[in-house]
């Protein structure tokens, strides 16, 4: 395997990092380079040794001034051009399960492993979370890390068309959210759990989403008019729908809430009672 290179590490980097840092980082690179290293460094090519000297100073200056942010262009770019096709892949999921039962089962079945990964990525991202990809390969662990507020959240895929997710592999999910200091965790599984998996997760701090769940934001979109089931609860502070959630700190940590289905633009909240 060929070794990677400093341009090759910030390439990785910056496919991680705000699309603002990046080019600020490139900029600094760019218009910087020249300063510093005439500074630490000047050399005149008045002799031999300087010219040999110069050809040094002359590579490393384009090196940094122009290699690097390069670079780091790039990887801002393929970030953008990621996160855009993860958006398009899920729209594209939501478009094929809007129309009745059986479209909304068979919405995953074109996708692959990886995409579907691309796609919870995607819907992390609406619910205002940092994602980072992790690149684990299939069932190979922890695929996203999401971060909110400077708190980590771990989160597993699997791309199951038949099989539901039994409770080892949330009982795994949990133990790396342990070893992590994880504050919560996410299972999101293209088909369903079983009910030892269901029963286990309600007290931990993980929540179970099915691709019903990645799915559901569709339905307000396409009827945006359309009115709430009289069974519906409705959030105080803006009167759209509610949906029940899991507390992951504080001391409410583990227990079920009524949350506002705009979060995180709405924050309005309703408290289950016992």
């Amino acid at each position: 395997m060929a070794r990677k290179t400093t341009a090759d590490a910030l390439f990785e980097i910056a496919k991680t990092l705000p699309w603002w840092l990046s080019l600020s980082l490139a900029a600094v690179f760019f218009f910087g380079a020249p300063i510093i290293i005439d500074t630490l460094w000047p050399v005149q090519p008045s002799t031999t040794e300087n010219a040999t000297a110069y050809i040094f100073y002359f590579s490393l200056l384009m090196v940094v001034q122009y290699i690097f942010p390069f670079a780091l262009v790039m990887g801002c770019i393929a970030s953008l051009l990621e996160k855009a096709r993860a958006s398009r892949l899920l729209k594209n999921v939501r478009v094929r399960g809007q129309v009745g039962t059986m479209a909304r089962s068979s919405a995953f079945n074109p996708v692959t492993w990886r995409d579907f990964e691309r796609i919870a990525a995607a819907y992390f991202r609406e619910q205002g979370f940092r994602v980072y990809e992790t690149k684990s390969g299939p069932d190979g662990g922890i695929d996203l890390e999401l971060y909110k507020d400077s708190e980590l959240y771990v989160v597993q895929c699997k791309h199951w068309k038949t099989q539901q997710v039994p409770v080892q592999k949330v009982r795994e999910l949990y133990g790396v959210m342990a070893a992590m200091d994880a504050v919560g965790g996410f299972f999101v599984a293209s088909g369903e759990f079983t009910k030892e998996a269901l029963r286990f997760a309600r007290d931990k701090n993980i929540i179970l989403l099915n691709g019903d769940d990645i799915l559901k934001r569709v339905d307000s979109e396409v009827q945006p008019q359309a009115a709430p089931s009289k069974h519906s609860i409705l959030c105080p502070a803006c009167n759209s729908e509610m949906v029940i959630r899991t507390a992951t700190r504080g001391v409410n940590a583990g227990r079920q809430f009524y949350g506002c289905s705009r979060y995180p633009q709405c924050k309005g909240i309703v408290n289950i009672t016992d």
